[in-house]
């Protein structure tokens, strides 16, 4: 991904991309490589839609960098209740890692909950 969009590409890649996602359509991986792309290239809507058919948001905990992408695409959405039941799931799993703090704590925020946030950010 990185390095199709420095030398141009990205937009190739994303073509490439897309039809590798409806060509295997339960390729979680490919999914991913996709739902970044698109957020990266500012279309969290697109990210959505390829994280969606993922499952991610009915099972947060069964990949926990997806679900960090999932919760990252719900609050540039202006959907901070999923980006908030996404980043819990994934605190229960792994409560001291410093990236699910930040995306916690950014939830809260988002949901008006300051001084919980207050103590992770």
């Amino acid at each position: 991904v990185d390095t199709a969009q420095s030398t141009g590409n990205s937009q190739r890649l994303v073509e490439v991309l897309r039809a590798a996602a409806d060509r295997h359509p339960r390729d979680a991986r490919l999914r991913q490589r996709f739902a970044m792309l698109a957020f990266r290239q500012g279309d969290p809507l697109a990210a959505r839609d390829q994280l969606g058919a993922t499952g991610i948001f009915e099972n947060p905990t069964k990949d926990p960098a997806l679900a960090r992408l999932a919760a990252e695409v719900s609050q540039a959405l202006g959907d901070p209740t999923t980006a908030l039941h996404l980043v819990e799931s994934l605190w229960k799993e792994s409560p001291n890692s410093p990236e699910t703090c930040r995306l916690y704590g950014e939830a809260l925020t988002h949901e008006g909950r300051f001084e919980e946030a207050e103590t992770l950010l």
